[in-house]
């Protein structure tokens, strides 16, 4: 009996210390503790519940489709800020608040389409910043564009707002329910605009004129967005055409008494139309408020990246026909231009 039990105590005790040997094994954080070099990171080694926080912020910042050089720079800083931690809670409280930094990024980024994610990476791997003397005459603007780059290369501030439908064909029997009676403005079909303001017979200014030109195989996107306190359809032609802007109560009568036309013209309050085409263009919410983001060629730039006021005013005569005016923040970037090797040089 007396040999049983030391048996079976004998068995006990190595389970035990099999326990503990797996338990102190679950302490392995994203770094190779055997090449530990700072105190930092040899009591996160020692530390299940620090070692778990620093796994954690590693799978989210690996998780990045687009590991921007800003998100990058930020990290290094923030390990030589970690670094400098005398004890545990100074480090756990690092961790939690970069996690929670990191992971607002992360579902920020998720809500990029992915054409904005490949020009970003396009314009850090193979371009810079370019200001135009005449267009940035002052430092102000400057400033608000790098203080916009540096929030968009963040994802941080700006979610792209999801679009009711996209990339439809206007006989598509959602967009006709999406949009009511306003579908039967054809925003598919072209409208003329004259450069200046014809006059008819009663002396009222006629903008817009009807050549109902089909666009060939247009597809339309359309997102619902706010702006001077009413709620309004952004429709937008995809890489064709001019975008529209309606009011969505319009869109709720019974029957509509004008064409496109007309409303463009006599209905100016309710329904407006873009300057140019906005082929790249999205709602998107930044710093609380919904803008107009847009990626364009700019002159000889490849790339610009800018936000506009969903009612902006622009230089025309009568400003209401156009939302899409000035631009609230705006980054231009054009192809590094690489030195050509002189003769004699490899």
């Amino acid at each position: 009996m007396r040999m049983k039990r030391l048996l079976l105590s004998t068995v006990i005790f190595s389970c035990s210390l099999l326990l503990a040997s797996e338990s102190s094994s679950t302490i392995s954080p994203s770094f190779d503790c055997s090449k530990a070099t700072t105190s930092a990171e040899r009591m996160i080694c020692g530390n299940e519940e620090l070692s778990q926080l620093d796994t954690k912020l590693s799978k989210i910042y690996k998780s990045f489709y687009l590991l921007t050089k800003e998100i990058k720079e930020d990290q290094r800083v923030w390990i030589k800020q970690r670094d400098k931690c005398q004890d545990s809670a100074c480090i756990q409280k690092l961790y939690q608040q970069r996690v929670e930094e990191l992971s607002a990024s992360l579902s920020n980024q998720d809500t990029f389409p992915q054409t904005y994610l490949d020009a970003m990476k396009e314009a850090q791997e193979s371009m810079e910043i370019a200001w135009d003397p005449i267009i940035f005459s002052k430092q102000e603007f400057i400033d608000a564009g790098l203080s916009f780059k540096d929030d968009l290369f963040r994802f941080k501030n700006i979610t792209f707002k999801p679009p009711l439908i996209q990339n439809v064909q206007y006989n598509d029997p959602k967009l006709k329910k999406i949009l009511g009676v306003c579908y039967y403005y054809r925003f598919d079909l072209e409208i003329g605009e004259f450069d200046h303001p014809k006059y008819i017979e009663d002396g009222r200014k006629y903008w817009a004129e009807d050549k109902r030109k089909s666009l060939r195989d247009v597809n339309i996107s359309v997102w619902k967005t706010t702006a001077q306190d009413k709620e309004w359809f952004f429709i937008k032609p995809t890489n064709s055409g001019s975008a529209f802007l309606v009011d969505t109560a319009l869109c709720k009568q019974e029957r509509l008494k004008n064409n496109l036309v007309d409303a463009l013209n006599y209905n100016r309050g309710r329904v407006k139309r873009s300057h140019f085409g906005l082929d790249n263009s999205s709602i998107v919410t930044y710093k609380n408020q919904e803008y107009v983001f847009e990626l364009s060629l700019i002159q000889n730039y490849r790339n610009a990246f800018s936000i506009l006021n969903i009612l902006g005013i622009t230089a025309a005569d009568d400003p209401t026909i156009r939302f899409t005016g000035g631009w609230v923040y705006l980054i231009p970037f054009k192809k590094i231009e690489k030195s050509q090797p002189q003769q004699g040089e490899k």
